[in-house]
Protein backbone atom coordinates (compact mmCIF):
# COMPACT_ATOMS: atom_id res chain seq x y z
CA UNK A 1 0.00 0.00 0.00
CA UNK A 2 1.60 3.05 -1.26
CA UNK A 3 2.13 6.25 1.53
CA UNK A 4 -0.05 9.62 0.84
CA UNK A 5 0.82 12.88 2.47
CA UNK A 6 -0.67 13.75 5.79
CA UNK A 7 -1.99 10.36 6.21
CA UNK A 8 -3.90 8.69 3.78
CA UNK A 9 -4.52 5.56 3.11
CA UNK A 10 -6.14 3.84 -0.24
CA UNK A 11 -8.29 1.64 0.90
CA UNK A 12 -10.34 -0.47 -2.32
CA UNK A 13 -9.89 3.07 -4.37
CA UNK A 14 -11.19 5.69 -1.73
CA UNK A 15 -9.23 7.64 0.29
CA UNK A 16 -9.35 7.02 4.04
CA UNK A 17 -8.04 9.89 6.27
CA UNK A 18 -5.84 9.47 9.85
CA UNK A 19 -5.45 12.89 10.88
CA UNK A 20 -8.26 13.24 13.30
CA UNK A 21 -6.67 15.29 16.04
CA UNK A 22 -4.19 16.79 14.13
CA UNK A 23 -6.10 19.91 12.44
CA UNK A 24 -10.03 20.71 11.81
CA UNK A 25 -12.02 18.74 9.92
CA UNK A 26 -15.36 20.67 9.70
CA UNK A 27 -18.29 20.08 8.50
CA UNK A 28 -18.27 21.87 4.77
CA UNK A 29 -21.39 22.91 3.40
CA UNK A 30 -22.02 22.53 -0.08
CA UNK A 31 -25.23 24.75 -2.16
CA UNK A 32 -26.15 23.61 -5.58
CA UNK A 33 -28.78 25.00 -8.15
CA UNK A 34 -30.64 28.48 -8.67
CA UNK A 35 -29.23 29.41 -4.97
CA UNK A 36 -25.69 29.48 -6.15
CA UNK A 37 -26.11 32.08 -9.58
CA UNK A 38 -28.71 33.97 -6.99
CA UNK A 39 -25.35 34.84 -4.49
CA UNK A 40 -23.65 35.33 -7.53
CA UNK A 41 -25.64 37.77 -8.84
CA UNK A 42 -25.73 39.50 -5.26
CA UNK A 43 -23.07 41.90 -5.08
CA UNK A 44 -19.73 42.87 -7.48
CA UNK A 45 -16.25 42.04 -7.16
CA UNK A 46 -14.90 38.56 -7.97
CA UNK A 47 -11.53 36.94 -8.91
CA UNK A 48 -12.39 34.18 -11.55
CA UNK A 49 -9.80 31.54 -11.93
CA UNK A 50 -9.15 29.09 -14.74
CA UNK A 51 -8.45 25.08 -13.72
CA UNK A 52 -6.92 22.55 -14.89
CA UNK A 53 -7.60 19.28 -12.74
CA UNK A 54 -7.27 15.07 -12.24
CA UNK A 55 -10.04 15.30 -9.99
CA UNK A 56 -13.68 14.41 -10.29
CA UNK A 57 -15.12 18.31 -11.05
CA UNK A 58 -18.68 19.00 -11.27
CA UNK A 59 -21.07 18.97 -14.08
CA UNK A 60 -22.78 21.82 -12.49
CA UNK A 61 -21.62 25.36 -10.30
CA UNK A 62 -21.22 24.55 -6.88
CA UNK A 63 -20.60 26.80 -3.83
CA UNK A 64 -18.42 25.68 -1.19
CA UNK A 65 -18.41 27.17 2.23
CA UNK A 66 -14.92 26.77 3.44
CA UNK A 67 -12.99 28.05 6.21
CA UNK A 68 -14.90 31.20 6.39
CA UNK A 69 -15.42 32.11 2.58
CA UNK A 70 -16.85 30.85 -0.25
CA UNK A 71 -15.76 29.27 -3.00
CA UNK A 72 -17.90 28.50 -6.37
CA UNK A 73 -16.57 25.86 -8.65
CA UNK A 74 -18.00 26.12 -11.79
CA UNK A 75 -18.96 23.20 -13.43
CA UNK A 76 -17.83 21.70 -16.84
CA UNK A 77 -21.47 22.10 -18.61
CA UNK A 78 -23.47 25.23 -19.09
CA UNK A 79 -26.24 25.85 -21.12
CA UNK A 80 -25.62 22.36 -22.63
CA UNK A 81 -22.09 22.82 -23.78
CA UNK A 82 -18.76 21.86 -22.53
CA UNK A 83 -17.31 24.65 -20.49
CA UNK A 84 -13.61 25.34 -18.42
CA UNK A 85 -13.62 24.03 -15.38
CA UNK A 86 -12.78 27.06 -12.52
CA UNK A 87 -13.27 28.59 -9.26
CA UNK A 88 -14.81 32.00 -8.42
CA UNK A 89 -14.15 33.70 -5.25
CA UNK A 90 -15.17 37.42 -4.01
CA UNK A 91 -12.95 40.17 -3.42
CA UNK A 92 -12.78 43.54 -1.68
CA UNK A 93 -10.37 46.14 -2.35
CA UNK A 94 -10.60 47.16 1.10
CA UNK A 95 -9.10 43.90 2.36
CA UNK A 96 -6.26 42.74 -0.05
CA UNK A 97 -8.14 42.82 -3.06
CA UNK A 98 -7.54 40.61 -5.87
CA UNK A 99 -3.51 39.52 -4.71
CA UNK A 100 -5.60 38.35 -1.44
CA UNK A 101 -8.12 37.17 -3.20
CA UNK A 102 -5.83 34.45 -5.88
CA UNK A 103 -3.82 33.82 -2.23
CA UNK A 104 -6.90 31.97 -0.83
CA UNK A 105 -7.56 30.30 -4.60
CA UNK A 106 -3.86 28.95 -4.25
CA UNK A 107 -3.88 27.90 -0.72
CA UNK A 108 -7.62 25.86 -1.52
CA UNK A 109 -6.30 24.39 -4.71
CA UNK A 110 -3.56 22.87 -2.43
CA UNK A 111 -5.79 21.18 0.31
CA UNK A 112 -8.37 20.09 -2.59
CA UNK A 113 -5.21 18.53 -4.62
CA UNK A 114 -4.51 16.54 -1.58
CA UNK A 115 -7.37 16.03 -0.11
CA UNK A 116 -8.30 14.47 -3.34
CA UNK A 117 -5.62 12.60 -4.54
CA UNK A 118 -4.85 14.55 -7.50
CA UNK A 119 -3.88 17.87 -8.30
CA UNK A 120 -5.99 21.18 -8.91
CA UNK A 121 -3.90 23.96 -10.78
CA UNK A 122 -4.65 27.36 -11.12
CA UNK A 123 -3.74 28.19 -15.12
CA UNK A 124 -4.55 31.82 -14.52
CA UNK A 125 -7.24 34.59 -13.33
CA UNK A 126 -8.76 37.57 -14.15
CA UNK A 127 -10.86 39.81 -11.47
CA UNK A 128 -13.53 42.39 -12.25
CA UNK A 129 -17.29 43.64 -11.14
CA UNK A 130 -18.85 40.35 -12.23
CA UNK A 131 -18.48 36.95 -12.11
CA UNK A 132 -16.75 35.21 -15.57
CA UNK A 133 -15.73 31.67 -16.76
CA UNK A 134 -11.40 32.19 -17.31
CA UNK A 135 -10.78 31.14 -20.77
CA UNK A 136 -6.89 31.29 -20.72
CA UNK A 137 -4.52 29.02 -22.19
CA UNK A 138 -5.21 25.39 -22.67
CA UNK A 139 -4.14 23.03 -20.03
CA UNK A 140 -4.38 19.25 -20.16
CA UNK A 141 -6.73 17.91 -18.04
CA UNK A 142 -7.84 14.56 -17.29
CA UNK A 143 -10.76 15.38 -14.62
CA UNK A 144 -13.42 12.98 -14.38
CA UNK A 145 -16.75 14.27 -14.13
CA UNK A 146 -18.60 14.53 -10.85
CA UNK A 147 -22.51 14.11 -11.04
CA UNK A 148 -25.00 17.13 -10.76
CA UNK A 149 -24.87 17.02 -6.88
CA UNK A 150 -21.94 14.04 -6.38
CA UNK A 151 -19.04 16.60 -5.28
CA UNK A 152 -18.40 16.82 -1.95
CA UNK A 153 -15.27 18.20 0.00
CA UNK A 154 -16.89 17.54 3.16
CA UNK A 155 -14.32 17.38 6.01
CA UNK A 156 -11.51 18.62 4.09
CA UNK A 157 -9.22 20.01 6.59
CA UNK A 158 -8.76 24.00 7.44
CA UNK A 159 -4.79 24.18 7.69
CA UNK A 160 -3.69 26.91 9.39
CA UNK A 161 -0.01 26.33 9.94
CA UNK A 162 2.32 28.40 7.43
CA UNK A 163 4.62 25.40 6.62
CA UNK A 164 2.47 22.91 6.38
CA UNK A 165 0.51 25.17 3.55
CA UNK A 166 3.94 25.61 2.08
CA UNK A 167 4.44 22.00 2.27
CA UNK A 168 0.90 21.02 0.73
CA UNK A 169 1.85 24.06 -2.26
CA UNK A 170 5.14 21.92 -2.81
CA UNK A 171 3.06 18.97 -3.67
CA UNK A 172 0.56 20.10 -5.69
CA UNK A 173 3.23 21.13 -7.28
CA UNK A 174 5.33 18.28 -7.62
CA UNK A 175 1.86 16.44 -8.76
CA UNK A 176 1.14 19.27 -11.13
CA UNK A 177 4.73 19.00 -13.19
CA UNK A 178 4.21 14.90 -13.39
CA UNK A 179 0.51 15.02 -14.13
CA UNK A 180 -0.62 17.89 -16.49
CA UNK A 181 0.45 17.60 -19.89
CA UNK A 182 1.66 20.64 -20.54
CA UNK A 183 4.10 21.13 -24.08
CA UNK A 184 6.57 21.13 -21.39
CA UNK A 185 5.79 18.26 -19.37
CA UNK A 186 7.27 15.63 -21.66
CA UNK A 187 11.19 17.12 -20.74
CA UNK A 188 12.94 14.72 -18.95
CA UNK A 189 14.11 17.76 -16.73
CA UNK A 190 10.73 18.17 -16.09
CA UNK A 191 10.24 14.94 -14.70
CA UNK A 192 12.85 14.83 -12.52
CA UNK A 193 12.09 18.40 -11.08
CA UNK A 194 8.30 17.30 -10.33
CA UNK A 195 9.43 14.38 -8.46
CA UNK A 196 12.12 16.76 -6.31
CA UNK A 197 9.41 19.13 -5.49
CA UNK A 198 7.31 15.96 -5.11
CA UNK A 199 9.42 14.47 -2.42
CA UNK A 200 10.47 18.00 -1.16
CA UNK A 201 6.35 18.60 0.03
CA UNK A 202 6.14 15.19 1.59
CA UNK A 203 8.98 15.40 3.63
CA UNK A 204 7.74 18.20 4.93
CA UNK A 205 4.71 17.10 5.67
CA UNK A 206 5.82 14.28 7.12
CA UNK A 207 7.81 16.61 9.29
CA UNK A 208 5.66 18.41 10.49
CA UNK A 209 2.58 16.15 10.82
CA UNK A 210 4.59 13.79 12.31
CA UNK A 211 5.60 10.34 10.33
CA UNK A 212 3.66 8.18 12.45
CA UNK A 213 0.81 9.76 10.95
CA UNK A 214 1.09 10.21 7.50
CA UNK A 215 3.05 6.87 7.01
CA UNK A 216 0.71 3.56 6.05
Amino acid sequence: MAGHPLGVKQLDGEPHRNYTGLMKTPYVPHIFGEEVAQKLRRRRGWLSAGVASSIPWPSSDVCVQYAGDEYFLLGTQRDGKSSSPGIIIAYDDHRGGADAAIAKVYRFTSVLSWFAGGYVDVSGYIHGSHPAVYGGRTVYSSMGIAGEKSFSCNHMPVIEDDNVRKALAFWREGKRLDEVHDGYAFRTHTTKAARLTHARGQSELYDRLGEGQAAC
